[in-house]
């Protein structure tokens, strides 16, 4: 009796101490976005209060030889867990040029202030259509987040 208690009392601290997946935490992302859109690389951060931080980096070639211009996007909001989902909401979104080409970068107040509140809102606007995302872990430390059909994949930084 005194070894079945002490067996089942184990069990239960085993059982209690398990670590369970979780997304708090730093990623690398893949497979958000399509082809022509120019990601080099996105990452996101999930906080243990439900913040979240998501920057996207860009490359793109420009028109007319041009060059390639470089831009950060960071897309600031909350998430919340639904189950087997998540939910993201973007409250904002700021860009940045990492680099502009020589021909360009007189242009460059004007190339930001293109992108007003107005666009700023109807992206943040399309961003929160979405309900909950289900994601499907691989391991503890990946997972698969499927958006609009997409599967983008999580990796733990």
């Amino acid at each position: 009796m005194k070894t079945a208690l002490l067996f089942i009392c184990a069990l239960a601290l085993a059982v209690g101490c398990a670590p369970t997946k979780t997304i708090t935490g730093k990623w690398s992302v893949e497979g958000i976005g399509s082809a022509g859109q120019g990601l080099e690389k996105v990452t996101a951060d999930f906080a243990d209060g439900g913040q979240m931080t998501m920057v996207f980096l860009t490359s793109n070639e420009l028109p007319q030889d041009l060059g390639t211009m470089k831009m950060e996007m960071t897309m600031t909001g909350d998430y919340k867990m639904e189950g087997e989902g998540v939910t993201l909401n973007a409250t904002d979104i700021k860009l940045k040029m990492i680099d502009l080409p020589e021909k360009l970068k007189p242009m460059e107040a004007d190339i930001m202030k293109a992108f007003d509140a107005e666009q700023k809102q109807s992206m943040l606007d399309d961003i929160n259509q979405s309900k909950a995302s289900p994601i499907e872990w691989t391991s503890d430390s990946e997972f698969t987040m499927k958006t609009d059909g997409a599967p983008a994949v999580f990796t733990r930084a």
